[in-house]
């Protein structure tokens, strides 16, 4: 017997507190998009790739908080050859399978004031 439980989402990023317009309640155009790949709803391990649009350093920051929160310990990267997440990788490590590692314990509290 073979089970798959790969979990697949889309995270999109929008400017403001929220995604709807705060006059007409339609949802806002959002500034950036990735894809999340982890193996169950809370997996320790999240892979981050699709990355389109405008990432700010706070998303950097909003990532640590929400999926420490969540109890993920690690954050890969991938991108395509010649593309960068720079913020990415200046506090994480290129590992053998060329996925940027960001590893959660480095982050003891949940201060971000080290980014």
């Amino acid at each position: 017997m073979i089970t798959v439980e790969n979990v697949v989402s889309i995270l999109r990023f929008y400017d403001g507190d929220s995604d709807r317009d705060e006059v007409t309640g339609e949802l806002k155009p959002y500034r950036a998009v990735c894809t999340m790949l982890s193996e169950t709803d809370y997996s320790d391990v999240v892979v981050l790739k699709g990355f389109h649009g405008n990432f700010k350093v706070e998303d950097l920051k909003y990532f640590i908080k929400l999926f420490k929160e969540l109890g993920v310990r690690k954050i890969l990267l991938q991108r395509s050859a010649g593309k960068k997440v720079p913020f990415f990788s200046r506090y994480g490590e290129v590992n053998h399978l060329g996925f940027i590692e960001l590893d959660m314990r480095r982050y003891v509290d949940d201060s971000t004031s080290n980014l």
